[in-house]
């Protein structure tokens, strides 16, 4: 099965013969292969096996593509590289693919894999091209506010890659990452395009630009040149390796799943060749011709089919994530979860779980008037979640702060416009102050700028945060 599939553009300067000189140095050093010492004699078809042949090496050079094809048998498991350089559209062009298979159903194959080597020492090489200005080198590009255009043209899909864009926000509070975005680069090399917000005012501006498209406050958002985007949240993962491993997981399976194109193909290369050998049966080249086409329409059958499979598993993935790390959090919790879909998001940590336990909180205080409702299984129920969970006092500490900030002299100076910002208000300044909570305009506090107006400022943050918080 394919586990790993990348496209990228190489330089000009990666000539065919310092492709082919690569390849065999891969194969020639280190202790992972056993092949003699291997010599391309420049014919157009080379292949080689090892003494005990579990492992074959083979150089296919025509004149549109050169081909590297290595199979190493692992115990049970057999491990195929394919390398693919040629041309498209006039620029030069490297297509990698890496299967395994076992070789009976007995066994199981391995989840994890290392991306080839030959692809990693062709980016340490500065082989890499640049991708519609995106050089490609294993390392992060910084987005400050001089070339935020690049990503609000991702976002807005103006501009198209042939890598996707890993897009890394940055913290609102602490200003700090949720990932090793130098890291996450390296295991991206020649696979995706690394970005990193730099600060929060590019992500109050690309708020604006992009109409609130834009990922925030650790958020990572994968763009895929003519598959969507895909956003990952930092929240379900205990520390910055597994979510960094979760972001290249999810770029590698959804590039797995793309068709893979006629001329990135060796096998259809190789055949293209052979076929120009033997123009002259041309009841062959019919026949080879419709069995292709065939084979094509099963592929794009299994395709789409996978492609749907994949969405389930990511759903289920997502949901799993979030109930294991509610679990780890929380060990009171019995076994019987109860799971609901809602389209708001959490403005803080486990925000809506308090909200729906202090609802219960209050229709349970009502029902411990009525003894016939106590008796009810609605009660029961009720009263099992009350006890099995508990509400955070996150709301409580906010409005606190809050208050503490916006004290009695009803002044307003640069110290507490930060820690008004560090509790996850934005700061409008015309006539009033407009605070809006955590960017959703439906949580507004309209402030006055006279501290004469103290009273009317403490009234209306007392009607705010019963609005958002409901005290």
């Amino acid at each position: 099965m394919l586990i790993f599939a990348t496209k990228l553009y190489v330089k000009e300067s990666l000539t065919d013969e310092i492709f082919i000189e690569m390849a065999v140095e891969w194969v020639s050093g280190g202790n992972n292969y056993t092949f003699e010492k291997i010599v391309w004699d420049g014919s157009e078809e080379y292949s080689v096996e090892n003494f005990n042949k579990t492992q074959q090496f083979s150089i296919m050079k025509y004149d549109d593509a050169v081909i590297i094809h290595l199979v190493n048998k692992d115990g049970k498991i057999i491990w195929t590289n394919d390398f693919v350089l040629t041309y498209k559209e006039g620029r030069r062009i490297l297509a990698v693919q890496l299967y395994n298979e076992a070789e009976d159903m007995s066994v199981k194959l391995p989840k994890n894999f290392n991306r080839p080597r030959l692809l990693k020492k062709i980016i340490a090489n500065d082989f890499g091209a640049e991708d519609n200005g995106l050089a490609i080198n294993g390392k992060p590009l910084y987005i400050d506010e001089m070339n935020i255009q690049i990503i609000e043209n991702v976002i807005l899909k103006r501009n198209k890659y042939m890598m996707p864009v890993v897009y890394i926000a940055s913290n609102f509070f602490e200003n700090k990452f949720e990932v090793d975005f130098n890291e996450l680069a390296k295991d991206l090399a020649g696979v995706a395009h690394v970005l990193v917000e730099t600060s929060r005012q590019v992500a109050k501006k690309l708020k604006e630009v992009t109409d609130g498209r834009n990922p925030y406050n650790g958020a990572v958002q994968i763009f895929y040149s003519h598959d969507g985007s895909q956003r990952i949240l930092p929240d379900y993962y205990d520390n910055k390796n597994k979510f960094r491993n979760e972001i290249a997981y999810s770029v590698f399976s959804k590039l797995i799943l793309g068709k893979i194109d006629d001329e990135f193909s060796w096998t259809k290369i190789r055949y293209n060749n052979l076929l120009k050998k033997s123009r002259d049966s041309m009841e062959i080249e019919a026949i080879c011709d419709e069995l292709l086409a065939e084979k094509d329409s099963i592929i794009k059958q299994n395709n789409q089919r996978i492609n749907e499979l994949e969405e389930l598993n990511n759903l289920f993935r997502n949901k799993l994530l979030v109930y294991e790390n509610r679990l780890k959090k929380d060990n009171s919790i019995s076994d019987q979860i109860v799971a609901l879909n809602i389209q708001e998001v959490d403005l803080y940590e486990n925000e809506i779980k308090d909200v729906l336990l202090k609802t219960i909180e209050s229709v349970l205080h009502n029902m411990d008037m009525d003894l016939n409702q106590m008796e009810s299984r609605k009660y029961h129920i009720l009263k099992s979640i009350k006890l099995q969970n508990h509400v955070t006092n996150v709301a409580e500490d906010i409005v606190e702060e809050l208050k503490s900030i916006l004290n009695k002299d009803g002044s307003f100076n640069s110290a507490k416009r930060k820690r008004l910002i560090d509790l996850g208000f934005e700061i409008k300044e015309g006539k009033h102050y407009k605070l809006t909570y955590k960017g959703d305009d439906r949580y507004m506090i309209t402030l006055a700028k006279t501290s004469s107006d103290y009273r009317s400022n403490m009234n209306m943050v007392s009607k705010a945060t019963k609005k958002i918080f409901g005290y």
